[in-house]
């Protein structure tokens, strides 16, 4: 399934919001993909492993904002039962993931160009989504509300929405996405409220505790790591998961 992505018409004024609150690579998929090369993006991807453990052959699962796709590719080839499609605002990123995909041999995975507030329209006829993926696109997003009313018109009926973000309750993170170019902070209380009217909570939890500049962290940290998971004051990343109502 892995293929050039389509050319598609593209909001400019969407094109303008995404880079600005984008980071400053934008231009350097392969330095970003080499950038998220560690021990933080290993341990998210396994939770999302697990939330898929009850994921049936043939059944879709779309991740907003893909990024490089090395996250989808990886759980493609955990999981070649399922079809995956990543939908990613940055053109180039789209182009190196699916070039990525072809060169793996990874066919259950596709990657198109779209952004959260549009994603129906570049979603097109796909099969309906029974499993969505975002990680640290909502507090990027220009509107959260018409986002999760766009992911509820390309999902099926009781899909599952595993949402990673930024968590502002661990100081040093607040700090850094409030005085970073680019970022910014994610308020749970305003997605709650954004997407009520069509998806309700299921649960929430905070992890990860090791930092993305420790790449390759030693037993002993995991296993600190392991311990306080769950302590949201420690915790870098605020999970939430909602269904479909």
């Amino acid at each position: 399934m892995a293929q050039e992505p389509k050319n598609v018409e593209v909001n400019e004024s969407l094109m303008n919001t995404a880079t600005n609150l984008n980071s400053h690579w934008d231009h350097d998929p392969s330095g970003y993909d080499a950038l998220r090369d560690t021990w933080l993006n290993q341990r998210r991807d396994r939770y999302v492993l697990n939330f898929l453990s009850e994921a049936k052959e043939g059944e879709v699962v779309v991740e907003l904002g893909s990024g490089t796709g090395s996250s989808l590719i990886w759980l493609a080839k955990e999981r070649p039962d399922l079809i995956f499609i990543g939908i990613e605002p940055l053109r180039n990123y789209c182009d190196f993931a699916s070039e990525k995909a072809l060169t793996l041999g990874v066919k259950n995975v596709e990657f198109i160009c779209g952004y959260g507030e549009e994603a129906v329209s570049f979603y097109g006829d796909r099969s309906a989504a029974k499993w969505i993926i975002s990680t640290d696109v909502l507090h990027h997003v220009n509107d959260m509300r018409l986002t999760a009313q766009q992911l509820w018109h390309l999902s099926d009926k009781n899909a599952r929405w595993l949402s990673f973000e930024p968590s502002c309750l661990n100081p040093y993170i607040f700090y850094f996405q409030a005085t970073t170019k680019g970022e910014r902070n994610f308020w749970l209380s305003r997605f709650l409220s954004a997407s009520k009217e069509h998806w309700s909570l299921l649960s929430k939890d905070h992890i990860t505790v090791i930092p993305s500049f420790i790449p390759t962290p030693s037993p002993f940290l995991k296993k600190i790591e392991s311990a306080l998971e769950g302590v949201p004051i420690v915790c870098g990343r605020r999970v939430t998961i909602l269904e479909k109502q």
